[in-house]
């Protein structure tokens, strides 16, 4: 579906608020106060003034330019650190970088400018929920045959000396102790 909304102006920079004003909804977070998308379109409004000036570079030099600026702030009335702030505000919401406009938002209209939105609805299919006791399953008893084909091969070793006990009589001394233990029955020479 098309709907068409015309929506007449009288001056050229009007054409950069209306663009601005369509596009500001879109932006969540980020949208424009009142104030600052007037002063952003003003900056479109003169970047598109000097659009024969080819190199991008160049433009945004002048669009940022003492001479802009005091012809902004002589239509808005507000002094430069008024402006500053308004042209910061922009440049944290991603309107500006560095001194220069980002393309996606310079347009060029002759005398009119067309927007179009293009809206996707997320279509979402209905859940159905099927109800365990409701269904019948069918039980029969099928026979099943299993056959278990096994094989194991295990060799002991003949001589495991795990299980062998020494000849030897314990000792219970650590290796560390003889340094400090002199007789033969440790527990007696530490008490």
């Amino acid at each position: 579906m098309i709907k068409k909304f015309n929506i007449p102006v009288k001056e050229k920079v009007q054409v950069f608020q209306v663009w601005l004003g369509s596009i500001n909804w879109t932006l969540g977070v980020n949208q424009l106060t009142d104030s600052e998308l007037e002063i952003f379109s003003y900056l479109l409004y003169y970047n598109d003034k000097y659009k024969s000036i080819t190199e991008h570079e160049v433009r945004m030099d002048l669009l940022f330019s003492t001479t802009i600026k005091n012809k902004i702030k002589q239509e808005f009335n507000i002094v430069t650190h008024k402006l500053e702030t308004y042209l910061n505000k922009l440049r944290n919401k991603g309107f500006i970088v560095g001194n220069s406009v980002p393309e996606r938002f310079l347009v060029y209209p002759e005398s009119s400018i067309e927007v179009t939105f293009t809206c996707f609805m997320e279509v979402q299919t209905p859940k159905v929920e099927v109800k365990v006791e409701e269904l019948e399953i069918p039980t029969e008893q099928i026979p099943v045959e299993i056959q278990v084909n096994a094989a194991v091969d295990i060799q002991l070793d003949e001589y495991d000396d795990l299980d062998e006990v020494p000849n030897e009589p314990l000792d219970f001394r650590d290796s560390f102790d003889k340094y400090f233990n002199e007789g033969d029955n440790p527990t007696e020479t530490w008490m």
